[in-house]
């Protein structure tokens, strides 16, 4: 079996300072400003306003900081899990006879336009992203997964095959 974990690289120095100090004013922005439309808006809605943007601010710390995307690959299949810390959740799963297609993200969304998307692709990490088309449950989708060199050489070994 054959498992690679895809994660964002750390901020370091003054780049992790800087992100730090942008989601604290964020936040202080919003109370702020919450506090400001309170007479226009009432209570309940400036309220909601300071809940959506930390909200917001939670997402974007969890996708950029803590996210990662567990690929497990064996003879028979490719498995994807969300990683966040150390707890893994299933994404998808999928036989590696149902793979029609491995290319560039482009080139696969356009030869199958409709078909479900999914995306276990991180912006931050500097491999190619590949897209993959399979079939799964009488349908085509899509998945978007940064794959070393020994996974995508296996991918492809396994749509020869196919």
């Amino acid at each position: 079996m054959i498992t690679q974990d895809l994660k964002n690289p750390k901020s370091q120095g003054l780049g992790g300072l800087l992100i730090v100090l942008g989601i604290l004013l964020a936040i202080f922005l919003a109370v702020i400003l919450s506090a400001l439309a309170r007479p226009l808006v009432g209570a309940l809605a400036s309220t909601l306003f300071v809940w959506l943007v930390g909200g917001c601010v939670a997402l974007y710390i969890t996708r950029r900081f803590v996210l990662k995307f567990r690929y497990s690959m064996d003879a028979r299949r490719l498995r994807i899990e969300r990683v966040y810390g150390e707890r893994a959740r299933f994404m998808l799963e999928f036989p590696l006879d149902s793979l029609l297609k491995v290319g560039a993200p482009e080139e696969i969304q356009a030869a199958y336009p409709s078909a479900h998307r999914s995306n276990a692709a991180l912006k931050d990490v500097p491999m190619e992203t590949v897209a993959l088309a399979y079939k799964q449950e009488g349908k085509v989708r899509l998945l978007l997964m940064q794959p070393n060199e020994e996974i995508r050489a296996r991918l492809l070994n396994a749509l020869r095959k196919g």
